[in-house]
């Protein structure tokens, strides 16, 4: 039985998000791939106006603006430039665009369709007609709560990606968190690095790494005993983590769902790459503690 309690860690990791997340609709299931606020749309669609697109395995970046071709990269689905309506910041341009790229980057597939009739949005009292939508779809539809549908805005300049005022709150504010608290997000640009080298470095209190919630707590003894930093690089290393959006690093209160029981904790939603390069939330979610970041232990039902 000892032998088994390491792999525990990793059991209990992949079903942290059975209870914490709320991207399990975000499955390979056909019938559930659409949020709500998809489905909402999906009722007024007529057909659609290309067929659906196998991504490559890299998505090209490119300008969305020749002047800043260096600066500010495409949304990462068929090269489309971002269209900000407000007059923005160059810097929180690049926050947004750097920020989607992550998002968007492993979405295997997807369709634009229309939308009938139109959406007419407002932007500093100014009207812009939506007529089209991007439907994602495959792995990779891990979304922040903050972000609805994407809309395409057509002009003179050809399709673009509509970037609505409420995305660019959502990013004001996230920045503004950054901004108080550099030395957490500092350190998880560090925890990062470490959990995508484990094969590199040595963790020589694996235990300290951990952040045990709740029930988890009663069998923090029966889950360290048999701790090693050798089964604990056997157990994470075998993942590639990927950076977690901007929007998905806050406070546990901040959250829609029941990491807000972890209260004034810094919380990241993280997702990972097998080793087939695939995709999933199979990841416990980081939490800051006591100054470092951790791993969130759970036990399932409680």
């Amino acid at each position: 039985m000892k032998k088994a309690l390491p792999i525990l860690f990793l059991i209990v990791g992949a079903l942290v998000w059975f209870f914490f997340g709320r991207n399990a609709e975000n499955t390979e299931t056909d019938s559930t791939y659409l949020s709500n606020e998809a489905e909402a749309v999906s009722s007024d669609v007529t057909e659609p106006t290309s067929e659906i697109t196998e991504l490559p395995e890299q998505a090209p970046l490119v300008a969305s603006d020749p002047e800043i071709s260096n600066v500010i990269p495409s949304f990462p689905i068929e090269s489309l430039p971002l269209f900000f309506p407000q007059q923005l910041d160059q810097k929180l341009k690049q926050v947004i665009a750097e920020d989607l790229s992550i998002i968007y980057g492993d979405i295997e597939s997807f369709d634009i369709l229309k939308v009938d009739p139109a959406l007419i949005v407002t932007s500093e009292g100014r009207e812009y007609v939506l007529a089209k939508y991007i439907d994602f779809r495959g792995r990779g539809r891990y979304f922040p709560d903050e972000i609805k549908d994407i809309y395409i805005y057509e002009n003179a300049s050809g399709k673009q990606v509509f970037v609505s005022d409420e995305t660019v709150e959502a990013y004001q504010i996230a920045e503004s968190r950054r901004n108080a608290a550099p030395e957490v997000y500092g350190d998880l640009e560090d925890f990062l690095h470490m959990m995508n080298n484990l094969d590199e470095v040595s963790i020589q209190n694996p235990e300290e790494r951990f952040y045990l919630y709740g029930e988890a707590q009663r069998y923090e003894k029966q889950m360290l005993e048999t701790l090693t930093p050798k089964s604990f690089q056997n157990a994470y290393g075998r993942n590639r983590y990927r950076t977690p959006s901007l929007l998905e690093i806050k406070r546990g209160n901040e959250f829609d769902s029941l990491l807000q029981d972890l209260g004034n904790k810094f919380v990241a939603k993280v997702y990972v790459y097998d080793q087939a390069n695939r995709i999933s939330d199979g990841s416990p979610p980081f939490v800051y503690h006591e100054g470092k970041w951790k791993l969130l232990i759970v036990i399932p039902g409680t």
